[in-house]
């Protein structure tokens, strides 16, 4: 990979991490730990990408559950919060580990992609409900569902597009989208309520 690669892998490694950071302070801890799988993935790959080939297993690992269990969990928990408070731990373990199993199981391109889909819905709904309560942070969320369907759909990640391979514009979309959820959800908490 090109130097360019290992940078906006690492800067994305770094917003995601942000972004956990500022749903953990805001209470949205299930939200977080979701989000926090994609995180850990941009990390290992950044240092895969600098040529660190021992990390190789552990990044594409990390990678899938990143794509089947935790941004699925990502969105599903922030709706959940809106209806229901934030979820317990072993709720939030459970559905992590329900959804990781089945995406094992279930490992192929087309069901990723159904599930990444549920997650994004899932956040495209939690922002329609609050669009008159919240005009301005659900108009994020929904920027950053738009640049993360963009990122998968759209960008990919073989090939060239312009100056940079496709991988690195991959990164930069999903770079603005995890800080768009971060500052945006962050900031729509209702008082937290376990259940």
């Amino acid at each position: 990979m090109t130097a360019s690669s290992v940078f906006f892998e690492a800067v994305l490694a770094i917003a995601t991490g942000v972004s956990v950071v500022w749903l953990w302070r805001a209470g949205l801890r299930a939200c977080a730990f979701g989000l926090s799988f994609v995180g850990l993935a941009a990390a290992l790959g950044a240092v895969l990408f600098a040529g660190v080939m021992a990390v190789d297993a552990s990044h594409a690992l990390i990678t899938q559950w990143a794509a089947v269990a935790g941004f699925p969990a990502f969105g599903g928990f922030a709706l959940w919060r809106r209806f229901r408070g934030e979820p317990t731990w072993p709720v939030v373990l459970l559905v992590v580990a329900i959804l990781a199993l089945t995406g094992r199981w279930l490992s192929s391109p087309a069901y990723t992609m159904a599930i990444g889909s549920v997650g994004l819905v899932a956040l495209l709904v939690f922002a329609v409900t609050q669009i008159k309560s919240e005009t301005q942070r659900s108009a994020v969320v929904i920027a950053s569902c738009l640049f993360t369907a963009f990122a998968g759909l759209l960008i990919g990640t073989e090939g060239q597009w312009g100056p940079l391979p496709r991988v690195d514009w991959y990164h930069l979309a999903l770079t603005a989208a995890n800080l768009g959820f971060g500052w945006a959800l962050s900031g729509m908490t209702k008082p937290a309520t376990t259940s």
